[in-house]
């Protein structure tokens, strides 16, 4: 059992890449090494957006690279970089042999190698509440009444677009589309006002903040017919980057904003949420540096059925308490004991 072997043979048998990006996706499946694995995982995520000219969202992944790694010790989080190239590769897999209705492959770039790309401010907030728990802590110590400092992180003007557009109402009708009966602003005002940054919201108005400042640069007129640029066609814009996004602003949210979902009607944000919470492996974190060993988990398809193998029966059952909000029976989560 071994899910690098099987993602291994599944990219080698497949025509997603041309032969010098098939040969890269090759050597960070089979690099062993972390700190090599890191940088092949920028190096990949780089070349994968590079065809649709959006590689300028690269330099955030090399931020949130930097800032993980300087935070880890502080934080006690997972990796999200090598997570962010695996749920993408564990995507083309499910994609291919599990789904009846394809996500298309651009809106899976933008939103499985950038569903975690704003998890920098979520590490931020967290230092931030350690700092105060430990002056509130001697404030405690010492008995003394006080008032208790704090500090609100409250984002502002994500949402704002160019040509006095709204990400909000983008995402909100790609959300009615999908048969979602969420309140996307109210999700957002939810978040400000528990003061919890929620690394997919922001992230999804991040990644629609910089690609329509592309698209404000390359085709400000918003044609559909953009000799001069092409690639750059508004339509592109409102389909795939807009459905992308929506992907990533659901993807981290409660389990309810799930509980309607159909895999045929909202194959994209299902396969991004599916992904996210599989993946599992090559996950360093403080406890385990190298995280834990993909000869733990394996996938393949039987009778119809996504089964997904795990190495032990506490992260089987802690992984179907993540996707029950799918609602999927034909996802069996099985422990690699179990025949």
């Amino acid at each position: 059992m071994n899910i690098n072997t099987t993602l291994r043979k599944f990219i080698e048998n497949s025509n997603y890449f041309n032969n010098r990006l098939n040969r890269e996706v090759i050597e960070f499946i089979d690099e062993s090494n972390i700190d090599c694995k890191y940088k092949k995982a920028q190096k990949l995520i780089e070349q994968l957006v590079e065809p649709h000219r959006k590689n300028q969202l690269y330099r955030h992944i090399t931020e949130l690279y930097e800032v993980e790694v300087a935070t880890m010790s502080l934080t006690g989080k997972r990796d999200h970089v090598l997570h962010s190239v695996n749920t993408f590769l564990l995507g083309l897999f499910i994609n291919d042999k599990y789904l009846d209705k394809k996500v298309d492959m651009f809106q899976w770039n933008i939103s499985a190698l950038f569903h975690d790309i704003a998890y920098p401010l979520e590490i931020s907030q967290k230092i931030i509440e350690r700092y105060f728990n430990k002056l509130n802590s001697i404030k405690c110590e010492l008995d003394v009444e006080n008032f208790t400092p704090n500090l609100n992180i409250v984002p502002k003007d994500f949402e704002k677009l160019t040509n006095n557009k709204n990400s909000f109402e983008y995402i909100q009708k790609r959300v009615y589309k999908w048969g979602l009966d969420i309140n996307v602003q109210k999700r957002y005002a939810d978040m400000i006002f528990s003061n919890q940054i929620c690394h997919g919201i922001i992230s999804a108005l991040t990644v629609l903040y910089l690609i329509d400042l592309m698209y404000q640069s390359n085709n400000p007129e918003r044609n559909n017919n953009n000799n001069n640029h092409s690639g750059w066609e508004q339509r592109y814009f409102e389909n795939d980057v807009v459905s992308a996004c929506s992907a990533i602003f659901l993807h981290n949210l409660s389990d309810d904003a799930f509980k309607n979902i159909k895999k045929n009607k909202a194959p994209l944000p299902y396969l991004l949420k599916l992904c996210d919470e599989l993946q599992n492996w090559d996950r360093p974190k403080t406890d385990m540096l190298n995280g834990d060993s993909p000869e733990n988990y394996d996938v393949f398809i039987h009778d119809n059925k996504l089964i997904y193998k795990v190495g032990s029966e506490s992260i089987k059952y802690e992984i179907l308490h993540k996707i029950e909000c799918l609602n999927d029976r034909n996802v069996v989560i099985k422990n690699e004991t179990q025949q």
